[in-house]
């Protein structure tokens, strides 16, 4: 489920904003859209989107919007007084990207669309209510969900409870990097995301807050109230509160619970008060953590000098919080931009009850390659860590892990590429991902640059 409060909240800030001047025009806008997710899109029947597709839609749409917006203005205004151009601007791209939030393919879409993907993996049948355009409405629900579906995965698979709540703030996180990233490497001026990529992180954090507090348990009782037809619930509440709870207890079954206010099912949604001190102590903790997510050089368009690195080298970073399957990550991200390569490295955090254990991740960024004339990017990663052993939060051993993926787009013109890639993980939570345990991920798809 998603907030209203946190969309309008981040947008006073994301006006806030100004600039000198620009850096160039809003430079190239890069599309990519994953057109087969193998496995997921197959497995138990024709199945989308996937993590990768939602994200990358989300991430597609929100771009193009802020692009066609700066382009808009830029056409308009011509060269003259750019602080001026800047003042007019920032708003109304902090005002078109909080009024397509809620709209299908943007961001509220996506968060939604995480959810399901845990969901449909474990051919639990679901539907993301932004369809139904309820801009105006409280919040947005992941509906027609049976209670024997979720009765059935927080036996089968308790990991994948606790993580579905959880997993909508996991695809903010992951579409807020993806969309920094790209606005780095790409050579954007990142102002032109800048209100986008504050409503986003500051929605997260909005979010948590509003969780661990009277007023969200007070909209959880509206919640109940409303909704004595269990088709019509979502499958969680808010989403924090039902992590805390779930991530604790991967042992209790889900029909102790107890019965819906009204009678009728199961009571799903999760209050504050519902939580044992330990459970709401690690609430308090997330929503302290998730100011990390604003610590982030990478959203504003400042590069800094690599020290030591040959002329022409820049750097940026910033920090991300998420929840987990176990407990929670801490993650701080690197941009490097080097003559004649582009590398993307993080290290992180995994934080559970007993544990405190490390992570690494590295990506070399659309390697330029030639094979037999065909033009090729090439885009290798790896990452590396220590995770609870079986998983849980109050596992006390650890147990390592590893990704290895391999990105290759052919380019087919200046501006089409065609692309594969695929990924090999072992056991454990990596963001993005739906697999929790070892398995493989492949894709195919297009990208363009306008």
């Amino acid at each position: 489920m998603t907030l209203r409060n946190a969309t309008f909240a981040g947008l006073l800030l994301a006006t806030a904003a100004r600039a000198a001047d620009p850096v160039s025009a809003s430079g190239p806008l890069r599309l990519d859209l994953p057109l087969l997710d193998l496995g997921f899109n197959v497995s138990h029947g024709w199945q989308a989107p996937s993590m990768a597709q939602s994200l990358a839609v989300a991430r597609d749409f929100s771009t193009s919007l802020a692009w066609a917006v700066d382009l808009a203005l830029e056409r308009a205004w011509g060269e003259n007084d750019p602080r001026g151009r800047w003042a007019l601007e920032l708003p109304l791209l902090a005002l078109a990207a909080a009024a397509s939030m809620e709209l299908p393919f943007f961001p509220g879409w996506s968060h939604e669309e995480f959810h399901r993907a845990i969901m449909s993996r474990r051919g639990i049948s679901s539907y993301d209510e932004v369809w139904d355009l309820k801009v105006f409405s409280e919040f947005v629900s992941v509906s027609r969900v049976s209670d024997d579906d979720l009765v059935r995965l927080k036996r089968d698979h308790p990991a994948e409870m606790a993580r579905l709540s959880a997993a909508g703030m996991e695809g903010d996180i992951e579409l807020a990097r993806a969309i920094a990233a790209d606005g780095f490497f790409g050579r954007r001026d990142r102002l032109v995301h800048l209100p986008l990529l504050l409503l986003t992180r500051l929605g997260v954090t909005f979010y948590m807050w509003e969780c661990d507090s009277a007023s969200g348990d007070a909209l959880t009782d509206r919640m109940n109230a409303r909704e004595a037809d269990p088709r019509r619930r979502d499958f969680t509440g808010l989403d924090c509160v039902g992590w805390a709870y779930d991530v604790q207890r991967p042992d209790e079954p889900y029909e102790a619970r107890g019965p819906h206010p009204s009678g009728v099912g199961l009571n799903r949604y999760r209050k504050t008060t519902d939580l044992t001190p330990e459970e709401r102590r690690l609430l308090t903790r997330a929503r302290w953590l998730s100011l990390l997510n604003l610590a982030d050089l990478s959203l504003w368009p400042v590069d800094l000098p690599v020290p030591w690195g040959p002329p022409g080298s820049r750097f940026t970073f910033g920090f991300a919080h998420q929840m987990t399957s176990f407990g929670e990550a801490v993650t701080l991200d690197l941009y490097l931009g080097l003559p004649g390569a582009d590398l993307r490295g993080a290290g992180r955090l995994y934080l559970s009850q007993h544990l405190a254990l490390p992570g690494l991740e590295v990506e070399w960024v659309r390697a330029p390659l030639v094979v037999g004339g065909a033009r090729l990017q090439v885009t290798p990663g790896a990452m590396v860590w220590l995770q609870p052993s079986r998983g849980r939060w109050d596992d006390g051993t650890a147990s390592p892990g590893a990704q290895l993926e391999l990105r290759v787009a052919w380019l087919l013109s200046p501006a089409v590429a065609a692309f594969a890639e695929i990924q090999a993980k072992t056991a454990g939570w990596v963001a993005g991902t739906v697999l929790l345990g070892a398995g493989m991920e492949g894709r195919l798809g297009l990208q363009a640059v306008l």
